[in-house]
């Protein structure tokens, strides 16, 4: 049995993690009215929490994915197919192959995306709020740039970017897409987007977030 472990709490938002396979940890996020956490998300429980957080130790596998064109831009989405279809991304993470999309599929997480890095970047902390991609990636200028201030407030002086490259992208038949990665402290030298993704079959940490309701004065 699956236990859901709810171990933060900011003025907006609960959390909580479970330990397993891409697919059975959603599954167990939803049962309890948990969304899979965004970038968004482990930014405001890092700065709330801090440096000695799981959430700020651990890797965190998030809601937003990469889409990879082959012969054309990689993008971050919003919005990732993998996440309607989790049992079967899951399954395809498992024989090492990509979650290859339909036509409607790739509208969908197309209408709301941006242009990735062409390489891997490192931006400083102090600029991330006034950077494009981090701008979107975070949901606001001014979470980007709370972030950037945290980790600057904490010595770490940039956020690197990590894509992957154009060669095994543009040898795929077919755009696909795989879910981000934000790096936990204790586990890489920095805590970077991993915009190359990883795997879903894995038994990792899976972390959810659900609003707490506001009192009003």
């Amino acid at each position: 049995m699956l236990d859901l472990i709810i171990d933060a709490k900011t003025d907006t938002i609960e959390s909580g993690r479970v330990y397993a396979p891409f697919d059975l940890g959603l599954k167990k996020l939803y049962e309890n009215n948990f969304a899979l956490a965004s970038l968004s998300d482990i930014a405001q429980l890092r700065i709330h929490e801090g440096v000695n957080s799981f959430s700020f130790k651990k890797t965190s596998l998030v809601s937003e994915g990469v889409l990879f064109i082959p012969q054309g831009e990689h993008k971050l989405i919003r919005n990732s197919p993998i996440l309607d279809a989790a049992q079967e991304a899951t399954r395809i993470s498992d024989k090492g192959q990509e979650f290859y999309l339909n036509p409607n599929q790739l509208q969908k997480a197309l209408a709301d995306s941006i242009d990735l890095p062409r390489r891997d970047v490192k931006i400083p902390a102090k600029l991330i709020g006034s950077d494009e991609f981090c701008a979107y990636a975070f949901r606001g200028s001014n979470n980007a740039k709370a972030y950037g201030n945290f980790l600057h407030s904490i010595g770490i002086d940039h956020l690197s970017l990590c894509v992957m490259g154009n060669e095994f992208v543009d040898k795929q038949p077919k755009p696909f897409v795989r879910q981000i990665v934000i790096g936990g402290y204790a586990e890489v030298e920095n805590p970077d987007l991993y915009l190359c993704g990883s795997s879903l079959w894995d038994t990792r940490w899976i972390r959810g977030v659900r609003s707490l309701p506001q009192i009003s004065n």
